[in-house]
């Protein structure tokens, strides 16, 4: 490979040129680095390769057949005389290609929850790692609390929105980091109604009793308030005698929302 002359490498007092090189064979010898003249391509770079070019800015090849038998991995060109101890930790530098040991690339953290009233699953198990594998997962549920482990289980104290933070590590100590934002509300038991009819001197009567909330409660007789009660049991007196039928529901008197089931009762 040939560097070309160009006003950027024109240097005014010291260089250095420093070569990573792979020989497919020691036996002999064969020039890495030339300085081949004052003018035109000054220094070079003597390798052989497949598809060889043997000018432009770029050429592989050797001066008069003569080449290192392998590959180049890696050039730097410096601007000053390096001295031996900057050389020799040079030398110890890993580089791209040449078989030393490739930069770890940080994983990356995923966070996926679900909750049920105060309490939330997370789970993590969708983070990953390109180059190795993640060893280690941190859990902030943003409470104060904290857990560890692919998945876990957190039971918040108090509605609210909570910041959480999942912190993954790999095998090669790189972290990443997550945020995720949850919701938590504490969930209402069901109202559930029951309902039985009977009659008194032919007129329809029917006791409803419900459980999960104890009022004050709106009672719902064919779609529309007919009493609000503090407690869980009503008798409806209908005043109605013969055949007939009634649907029943009831419904928090401040939380339209939080209603029962419907019930029919059948005379």
């Amino acid at each position: 490979m040939t560097v070309a002359d160009a006003a950027s490498l024109d240097l005014s007092s010291q260089m250095t040129l420093e070569a990573w090189v792979r020989p497919s064979s020691t036996k002999g010898k064969a020039a890495v680095l030339v300085k081949e003249g004052t003018s035109g391509p000054v220094y070079a770079l003597h390798a052989s390769g497949a598809g060889r070019r043997a000018s432009g800015a770029v050429a592989t090849g050797g001066l008069a057949n003569e080449y290192l038998a392998g590959t180049l991995d890696d050039v730097r060109i410096y601007d000053s005389a390096l001295s031996a101890a900057e050389i020799a930790s040079d030398m110890d530098t890993p580089v791209s290609g040449g078989g030393g040991t490739p930069t770890n690339q940080p994983p990356t953290a995923v966070i996926a929850s679900d909750c049920t009233g105060l309490t939330c699953t997370f789970d993590g198990a969708a983070s990953s790692d390109t180059d190795g594998q993640i060893v280690e997962w941190a859990w902030d549920f943003g409470d104060g609390a904290t857990a560890s482990g692919q998945t876990a289980t957190h039971t918040y104290a108090a509605e609210g929105t909570y910041d959480v933070h999942l912190a993954v590590t790999d095998d090669g100590g790189a972290t990443s980091l997550a945020h995720h934002d949850v919701v938590v509300t504490a969930s209402t038991a069901p109202i559930s109604l029951t309902a039985s009819g009977y009659k008194v001197r032919g007129v329809h009567h029917v006791d409803l009793q419900w459980s999960g909330a104890d009022g004050p409660m709106d009672v719902y007789r064919n779609g529309s308030v007919v009493t609000t009660v503090t407690g869980t049991t009503y008798t409806d007196r209908t005043g109605q005698k013969g055949g007939g039928s009634y649907t029943y529901r009831v419904c928090g008197a401040d939380v339209t929302t939080d209603c029962t089931e419907q019930v029919t009762v059948q005379f």
